[in-house]
């Protein structure tokens, strides 16, 4: 059997699957709230919320299905900010994609780069896209939080490390405002314009892979909780 697991934005729903694609029984469970507002325009969650609504899930699933549990598979809400210490613990709350809060414009770039977007009408888009990018706005406004962060993840990379430890995550979730180069499936380069309108160190990001590959193990101590293994 495969577990699947779908973090959405208002609900999750946890599934088995036989490995032919059968699906066997799923539990699905509406988020209450989906999001929180501490100020107007503004939406996020609690990342451990998800995580418990997830185990709850699992276990209802598995204690109704006995078999071997030979896979689990992670996809969820994207462009949604998760900042982790070195442990992985959330520094604060996921801010989600909904969320319209703006940073301030204050990319530094070289003249002859700026002379030459704003030639080709770049420049308003790249404004645009610069204050849209959470990671700026919690450089600007949170900067403790922001020295404080090992990792900057998506939700998925949350879970991932979550079942194996390891800061993981595939080049199919990364998807948003973050310094990912979408035509070479990797962390863009110092330099790319990707790096300017989102600068994030690079130890900082996680490890990508391709989509469907074997991340790592689940960890003894939550396979035992699940009674997977």
């Amino acid at each position: 059997m495969v577990l699947v697991v779908d973090c959405g934005t208002q609900r999750m729903k946890v599934m088995l699957f036989e490995k032919d694609g059968e699906l066997l029984d799923s539990e699905v469970e509406e988020y209450s709230p989906p999001y929180f507002s501490p100020e107007p325009g503004w939406a996020e969650q609690d990342a451990e919320y998800y995580w418990k609504t997830f185990l709850k899930l699992s276990k209802r699933l598995l204690s109704r299905n006995r078999g071997e549990v030979e896979g689990i598979s992670v996809t969820t809400q994207r462009d949604s900010l998760v900042l982790v210490d070195g442990e992985g613990k959330p520094l604060r709350s996921v801010i989600l994609w909904l969320d319209h809060r703006k940073a301030e414009f204050d990319l530094r770039m070289p003249p002859v780069r700026k002379i030459a977007y704003k030639i080709v009408g770049m420049w308003r888009p790249i404004i645009s896209v610069y204050r849209e990018a959470k990671l700026n706005w919690i450089r600007q406004n949170e900067p403790r939080i922001w020295k404080r962060t090992h990792k900057v993840l998506q939700i998925s990379g949350f879970f991932i490390h979550r079942l194996t430890g390891r800061f993981v995550d595939s080049v199919a979730s990364q998807i948003g405002h973050i310094p990912f180069d979408y035509k070479r499936r990797r962390w863009a380069k110092r330099g790319d314009l990707k790096s300017l309108l989102f600068p994030v160190e690079r130890e900082k990001l996680p490890e990508l892979v391709e989509a469907g590959t074997i991340v790592g193990k689940l960890r003894k101590d939550l396979g035992s909780e699940l009674g997977i293994g």
